[in-house]
């Protein structure tokens, strides 16, 4: 993957985040899917 989607669960409140500010350049679409599988999973809390 380009980015571990990892990095982004730990910054995933902070709106002020480079990745957040610009999901479309930092991820492509598979990983997207894979951050969406993991969420839907639980692995992330996103609250």
């Amino acid at each position: 993957m380009a980015w571990d989607v990892a990095c982004l669960g730990a910054n995933i409140g902070e709106r002020d985040s480079k990745a957040l500010a610009a999901p479309h350049v930092a991820f492509g679409a598979a990983d997207w899917r894979v951050f969406v599988r993991r969420v839907k999973r639980g692995e992330y809390d996103l609250n």
